[in-house]
């Protein structure tokens, strides 16, 4: 972390406050976990965070943790405890934010038959009209700390690969092109 980077996150820090919503982050039985609340309690070193969805344990046959469930963090005022692993991040509000909603398949159809249709109903005669990787804000907003690539089609649409179906991370984009095999993920950029 540069000394830029880490003024800006002593300027988040200082904007917490009981109520705001956040992302946190935390570890636990060597699993990372990730999830959203909002602040109940603030400590000089370490904040309390409610969940405000319930965030699953990876492990077979676990309960998850609950809404409500309240999870310690450090603030970046504990530098002995804070990581990219182990921290919270304010939750900034746009306009644009994306949403992530997985829908069940309709009766009689797998969920490849689902995703597939969704998809040519989406894609299929549609044109790319831009072509360019997520902006610092957007990337940001899913709490992602790396930009991917976007294609945006004429009806506004804006398509971009992730690591995982949980929106974790962003995803490098692959094609069979010799000439440009894999569009790679980038770091945000610094200003």
């Amino acid at each position: 972390m540069n000394a830029d980077e880490f003024k800006a996150l002593m300027e988040e820090d200082k904007a917490l406050a009981v109520g705001s919503e956040v992302e946190v982050r935390w570890t636990g039985n060597h699993r990372d976990y990730k999830g959203k609340g909002k602040i109940v309690k603030l400590n000089a070193k370490s904040v309390r965070v409610a969940l405000s969805e319930e965030v699953s344990t990876q492990f077979t046959g676990s309960a998850p943790f609950p809404i409500g469930h309240v999870i310690v963090a450090p603030r970046i005022t504990d530098l002995s405890k804070w990581t990219s692993g182990n921290h919270v991040r304010l939750i900034k509000k746009t306009e644009a934010a994306f949403v992530l909603r997985p829908n069940a398949p309709p009766a009689g159809m797998t969920t490849e038959q689902r995703w597939t249709k969704a998809a040519v109903d989406m894609f299929v005669g549609r044109k790319i009209v831009a072509a360019r990787y997520l902006s610092n804000e957007e990337a940001e907003n899913l709490g992602w700390h790396e930009r991917a690539l976007a294609l945006q089609l004429d009806d506004g649409n804006l398509i971009f690969p992730s690591q995982d179906d949980e929106g974790n991370g962003a995803g490098a984009l692959f094609t069979n092109d010799d000439k440009e095999p894999i569009f790679p993920v980038l770091s945000l950029r610094r200003n």
